[in-house]
């Protein structure tokens, strides 16, 4: 089983699919907040982004794993064992919980069952999101989930995917741990990035 080794990170800054963007994560994971760096398909893209994210943030980045990506759960560490802390299984991800050599794998899920699952597959954390189509709002999910994981003690914490302060609030009040936000969303407003800031290397 996948364990969170420290405090969970209260904001959880996903780059945004499917172009791989080491260069945010990195920057997201500077400012304090987990960077999460989306893989999208794969491909030399994604190997490219991840070599960049293990330079610049080595340890202190995830990675998103969605449905198609062609990665094997073996190429996100560098010859050295190196590679991201956190991982986070998208719905329909290829990559099973089991078989992540990463000290902390989370889940992403738009329904109970699959929550319940994840758990029984050894995943550290769940993200509740809403699934689009006419189901069960993100946070009417994450109430659901709760009562089905949560708890006193060995709780699984799970984290709710938010698109607004409102939303975020909201899910903290009802027992998230955290929220999952686009990247760009998870930088605090700073007038100007450090000089040596992967931010100000965008050519």
């Amino acid at each position: 089983m996948s364990v969170l080794t420290a405090q969970p990170p209260t904001v959880i800054g996903v780059t945004p699919h499917p172009e791989p963007d080491a260069r945010l994560a990195a920057d997201v994971s500077r400012a304090g907040r987990l960077g999460v760096l989306d893989l999208g398909r794969g491909g030399e893209p994604a190997r490219a982004a991840l070599a960049l994210a293990r330079t610049w943030v080595p340890a202190a980045f995830g990675v998103r794993v969605p449905a198609g990506c062609d990665l094997h759960p073996d190429e996100i560490q560098d010859t050295e064992g190196a590679g991201p802390h956190t991982v986070l299984l998208g719905p329909g991800s290829p990559w099973r919980i089991g078989h992540v050599p990463a000290p902390c794998v989370l889940a992403e899920v738009t329904a109970v069952r699959q929550a319940c699952d994840a758990v029984a597959e050894g995943a550290a954390g769940l993200v509740v999101r809403g699934d689009g189509r006419g189901g069960p709002d993100a946070l009417g999910l994450l109430r659901r989930v709760l009562a089905e994981v949560g708890g006193a003690g060995d709780a699984v914490p799970v984290w709710v995917r938010a698109d607004t302060d409102r939303s975020a609030a909201a899910a903290l009040r009802a027992g998230a741990v955290g929220v999952v936000v686009d990247a760009r969303l998870a930088l605090p407003l700073t007038p100007e990035a450090p000089p040596n800031s992967p931010t100000n290397s965008r050519s």
